[in-house]
């Protein structure tokens, strides 16, 4: 006989086990009322963790809502490598064949 293969004797060993470990296990009816009981013994521990739980959610959701609107915000800007564009340069040409003021009829910002 192989000894990796498990007997019929050895599954139902098991399995027995296994139902065993689930009897010993609390059904969900129990974790109901336990929860119930909790809540009617400490409403103020209850209202605060729940309060913690929708404040830190909200805090989640505005720091994730920040980073992809700077994201956004990032891409949407003129970076150096756009700035050889075909485009830039007929703006670069144009905006140098303007006639710029001489230096003595402009106005200083002071």
């Amino acid at each position: 006989m192989n000894p990796t293969i498990p007997t019929d004797q050895a599954r139902k060993s098991a399995f027995q086990q296994t139902l065993k470990s689930a009897q010993r296990t609390m059904q969900l009816s129990e974790i109901l009322k336990l929860a119930v009981e909790s809540f009617r013994a400490s409403k103020m521990r209850f209202a605060l963790t729940a309060l913690g739980m929708v404040i830190g959610t909200a805090s989640l959701i505005w720091v994730v809502t920040i980073g992809m609107t700077g994201k956004q915000y990032r891409r949407s800007r003129p970076t150096p490598s756009s700035w050889n564009t075909p485009a830039a340069a007929l703006l670069r040409r144009s905006a140098s064949s303007t006639t710029t003021p001489s230096p003595s009829t402009t106005k200083r910002p002071w």
